[in-house]
């Protein structure tokens, strides 16, 4: 282990997790699913004196990108989604933004990843991990050195995601949560929502684990 700290935010009106996740030593951080209050965001950033070098997107919805902008612009820093997911951050009905404030909103990332890739933040290596099923696009953030997973709206306590909004699919999505259920039961969970979990405890009592 090497010191990586998670510090839980809930924000906006649907309760997504924000994490900052940073190196205790360096100060360094990302900024993982900023959804909403970018002025909550910014003072914890301040308050536990970190210096945010990237933003991380599970998916594309409004409730997890609304920060995001305000946030790059702070900071000068870049934000990152996976490359299938260009579609739904690129539609505001498919980000469910027209939905729920009658807004065309989107949104452009700076960067995109694929499935496998791996890259260094906060002195430490992350995977890319796709998990279709929620959207299109979506994907996991894996520490496989501090067992730790940023799972979006993947992967909840005893739960998944929804899979009938747009570009949702149920069959894709039992694929994904088996495919993260494969990782070591040691792998703490951070959801998009609700409570942390862990892989081994997904794997005795999410629904999907009897597939």
């Amino acid at each position: 282990m090497s010191g990586i700290c998670v510090k839980n935010l809930t924000v906006g009106m649907v309760e997504t997790n924000c994490c900052l996740v940073y190196n205790e030593e360096t100060k360094q951080a990302v900024i993982v699913d900023p959804g909403d209050a970018a002025d909550v965001i910014r003072e914890e950033c301040r308050k536990l004196e970190l210096s945010p070098e990237l933003i991380l997107l599970t998916h594309g919805h409004f409730d997890h990108i609304m920060a995001a902008e305000e946030l790059r612009k702070e900071w000068g820093i870049k934000i990152c989604a996976c490359e299938k997911e260009l579609e739904v951050l690129r539609d505001s009905k498919k980000n469910l933004m027209m939905d729920y404030y009658r807004k065309d909103y989107t949104l452009e990332p700076d960067l995109t990843v694929c499935d496998g890739e791996t890259f260094e933040a906060a002195g430490v290596t992350w995977k890319v991990i796709e998990t279709p099923g929620h959207t299109i696009g979506s994907c996991c953030y894996y520490i496989e050195s501090e067992d730790l997973l940023f799972a979006g709206d993947t992967l909840f306590r005893t739960s998944y995601g929804r899979v009938d909004l747009p570009t949702g699919d149920a069959m894709s999505m039992l694929a994904s949560v088996k495919k993260l259920l494969t990782l070591p039961e040691t792998v703490k969970v951070y959801p998009g929502h609700m409570g942390v979990t862990s892989i081994e405890y997904e794997k005795k009592h999410n629904p999907l684990a009897r597939y």
